[in-house]
């Protein structure tokens, strides 16, 4: 679209980058929260903010799966991630092959000021070509046992069926709280 400087000319306004597609408040006790029909052939790519997303239960996991457009989730997560904690820089790796859903945080903690905020991008997740979809993760988390820290992931969905939306959820106990929001990223031509 185009505007008037206001000097005798026209000039042009560019698109966003970013389209917001959707933006959802995490009720205390929702068992899950499922955000569908935001991944369309409008955009290739999508950004998902966690913001200030909590657990109910003090060491729950917080996961994410992708669901096809019957709403259904395959097993079909293919991943890896990272963890570092300020007082525990061991070993905290996971992964998953063929899994059921991604473990965006392990060992999270409920109660005030323990929840995960970050972002995930998503690759191609409208693709039908096997490891087309493809996605990474980097969190800011804070355990059960209070350390903070960090998370990094990513990895595909190992199938050749479009992915149209996800759902966030724990693996045990409900979500206590956060909000949620999807980007469409503007591709450049």
């Amino acid at each position: 679209s185009t505007f008037w400087r206001g000097d005798g000319a026209w000039a042009s306004v560019a698109a966003p980058y970013y389209v917001q597609l959707a933006n959802v408040t995490i009720s205390d006790g929702d068992s899950s929260e499922d955000i569908q029909n935001v991944f369309s052939s409008t955009y290739r790519n999508y950004l998902i903010l966690f913001e200030g997303v909590k657990v109910g239960t003090d060491g729950a996991d917080l996961q994410l799966l992708f669901m096809k457009s019957d709403n259904s989730t395959p097993s079909e997560h293919t991943y890896a991630a990272i963890g570092s904690y300020y007082n525990d820089i061991g070993n905290n790796n996971w992964s998953g092959s063929n899994s059921s859903n991604i473990t965006i945080s392990k060992g999270q903690g409920s109660g005030a000021g323990k929840q995960v905020s970050g972002f995930m991008n998503v690759f191609n997740p409208n693709s039908t070509t096997d490891g087309l979809q493809r996605y990474t993760w980097s969190v800011s988390a804070r355990r059960y046992d209070s350390s903070n820290g960090f998370v990094a992931g990513g990895g595909n969905n190992a199938t050749a069926t479009a992915r149209t939306g996800f759902k966030v959820k724990c693996n045990s106990g409900n979500l206590a709280g956060g909000r949620l929001v999807v980007y469409g990223i503007t591709n450049p031509s």
